[in-house]
């Protein structure tokens, strides 16, 4: 069936005829109309404008007005005005109102820092005046430092003397005698610690007698334990073990620390021995070598002249055979052998071979036969020679 001419059809409401429709071909709004703002409806943030309502659009842009929304951002100064939030408006002035940081105090008043950012536009709202303007109530005095800032209160504009607060001081605080005459406006201000409240740090013990002085540290108010104190295992001294250190109290070695046998003198018959000086011990008996002196030698035997400096207890280590005393003290040794000494000095040598206690004197004898000085004399074995 052929369409009739769009010149022949009436638009709904809301639409309005296509340019051009004389010369179209249609029997509906879709074919002969084009729809208007009055039908579009605005997106969340925008709101219809009745001016907008024959505009040819589908759109926010041209068929809405955008509103201040509490999202707007305000010029530096300004703030978004909560009543305007659902007003059309794009810019500061149609969404914001001025907050105080744009009001200009008149003299003798500043900012008041709590309204900064309020909206609002006057002095009593926006501003303080000087405390130098204010007058502190009896026991009270104006603070000088506080002079030239806003405010209208004692806690604002005033202070007092420290004394004042001695009795508001929290536990194991209290007002120092030399700060009673001081000014303040607090307990922060005024009361200090007491040693009462510190809790000592790791190798530190609580000091009972500086419980109600005033500090704060473990120098002032705690006693160092030994486990602070360095041993010198240079000069003898060995670290105790961890729990009694931490348990002691001590500033000297004498105290903090175990003496090594390296500190202990041996008592008479006995020499330090080598293999113990870095022992935790102490006596003859773990430090120490027993020494030949005191040790009785066995018959024919006599002890050695350097008793006391000889480790041992037996004949052996510690006697020489008593003929070792005239060998000594009559002969002379001889190092190229009897055979080099003359028939004259032949019975006062003797030659000798080994080391010290393993040694072997063997006398010098004339042989008459033979005419010689022989190395055939008396051998003597464990003489002590320098």
């Amino acid at each position: 069936m052929m369409k009739g001419g769009c010149h022949d059809h009436q638009c709904s409401k809301g639409w309005v005829s296509k340019m051009g429709a004389d010369t179209l071909n249609g029997n509906s709004d879709d074919e002969c109309c084009d729809r208007t703002c009055a039908l579009y409806t605005c997106s969340a943030g925008f709101a219809p404008n009745k001016a907008y309502a024959s505009n040819v659009a589908s759109n926010d842009q041209l068929c809405c007005d955008k509103l201040c929304g509490k999202d707007f951002e305000c010029a530096d100064g300004w703030s978004p005005l909560k009543s305007k939030e659902k007003t059309p408006g794009v810019s500061t002035e149609e969404c914001c109102g001025k907050t105080c940081s744009l009001f200009e105090c008149p003299e003798e008043f500043a900012m008041n820092p709590a309204h900064k950012d309020l909206i609002a536009d006057d002095r009593d709202t926006c501003c303080l005046p000087l405390c130098k303007h204010y007058t502190c109530k009896d026991g009270w005095l104006a603070d000088p430092a506080q002079q030239d800032k806003p405010g209208k209160s004692e806690a604002s504009c005033c202070t007092q003397e420290c004394a004042l607060f001695d009795h508001l001081c929290p536990a194991n605080t209290a007002v120092k005698p030399k700060r009673r005459c001081e000014q303040g406006r607090n307990v922060e201000q005024c009361c200090d610690k007491k040693c009462s409240a510190h809790k000592c740090d790791h190798g530190w013990k609580v000091n009972v007698s500086a419980l109600n002085q005033f500090g704060n540290t473990s120098e002032v108010c705690c006693s160092p334990t030994c486990a602070r104190f360095d041993c010198d295992a240079a000069d003898g001294w060995l670290y105790m073990p961890r729990e009694k250190a931490l348990a002691k109290g001590g500033v000297d070695p004498e105290t903090c620390c175990f003496p090594a046998c390296s500190r202990y003198s041996c008592g008479k018959g006995y020499v330090p021995n080598p293999q113990a000086k870095a022992l935790s011990k102490t006596g003859d008996e773990a430090c120490c070598l027993k020494t030949c002196e005191g040790h009785k030698c066995g018959k024919g035997f006599v002890i050695k002249t350097n008793s006391s400096d000889l480790v041992g207890h037996t004949d052996q280590a510690c006697c020489e055979p008593e003929k070792c005393i005239a060998i000594r003290a009559n002969m002379t040794e001889t190092d190229e052998g009897c055979h080099a000494v003359s028939e004259e000095d032949c019975n006062s040598r003797y030659f000798k071979f080994g080391e010290n206690a393993s040694a072997t004197v063997v006398q010098c004898s004339y042989d008459t036969k033979l005419k010689l000085c022989r190395n055939k004399g008396i051998h003597t074995v464990g003489c002590q020679f320098e």
